[in-house]
């Protein structure tokens, strides 16, 4: 998607319900034949970071974010999808 197809618009900041300050995000390492790998890492100071340690591994990922959808339950954001050099 090009950023002129990217719809944007302002908003209300005091709509937002929730704010989580340290974030647990989910790495989903992809294997050629579809079959993925999952990591949860905590502790990451920023998406950079967990960004960073995911790349180290060299293959092909998902970052997810974590939020909670209820006391046992846990939603995913996806934040990137990288590409390793080999794919």
């Amino acid at each position: 998607m090009s950023a002129s197809q990217v719809r944007a618009r302002t908003v209300d900041p005091r709509t937002a319900d929730q704010e989580i300050d340290d974030p647990v995000y989910r790495v989903y390492f992809v294997e050629r034949g579809g079959a993925t790998e999952e990591w949860q890492l905590s502790n990451a100071k920023t998406v950079e970071e967990a960004m960073s340690w995911a790349r180290e591994d060299g293959r092909s990922f998902d970052l997810y974010a974590e939020y909670p959808t209820s006391a046992t339950g846990t939603g995913l954001v996806r934040l990137v999808r990288a590409k390793s050099e080999k794919d």
